[in-house]
């Protein structure tokens, strides 16, 4: 089964002649996989030293829900700065039943010099003692005994 398979890709149909096309374009489609994912992964390493290096905490809360790709997409707002900025999350499974998708608040990690940079920490609810924000964050979670999250 595996050779008839090989055979598909490596020849020309009915015959023995490498099918020298199929092989270079199979390989490119590969390669431009791999490096696609390889930046990726170093964009994501670099957002994630940001918010290590100018984390900065906020309250976020949870406005909507919406499903895409079989996957629950939480939509959330936070300020800093006195900016209002938006976004959405897909929350771990295990965490899916005992969120509340509106109105709820849990701290959002930032980045300082990029508040765009934001991760909502919902293992992380905003105890209901925590009433102001200051404009500029914490530097630590309120109410976790100054544990520094970072994701």
């Amino acid at each position: 089964m595996i050779k008839k398979w090989i055979d598909l890709l490596i020849y020309k149909p009915n015959t023995k002649e490498i099918y020298w096309n199929k092989i270079f374009t199979i390989v490119s489609v590969i390669t431009i996989f791999f490096v696609i994912v390889y930046f990726n992964n170093i964009r994501l390493a670099e957002r994630k030293k940001q918010r290590e290096n100018f984390g900065r905490y906020t309250i976020g809360v949870t406005t909507d829900t919406y499903h895409a790709n079989g996957h629950l997409y939480i939509n959330y707002e936070y300020y800093f700065l006195g900016i209002k900025y938006e976004e959405s999350k897909s929350p771990q499974r295990r965490l899916i039943s005992i969120l509340n998708s509106h109105g709820g608040r849990y701290y959002v990690l930032l980045a300082s010099n990029n508040p765009t940079n934001a991760v909502m920490l919902f293992e992380y609810p905003v105890p209901d003692s925590i009433g102001a924000l200051p404009d500029s964050g914490w530097e630590y979670m309120p109410g976790y005994d100054n544990i520094k999250k970072t994701e």
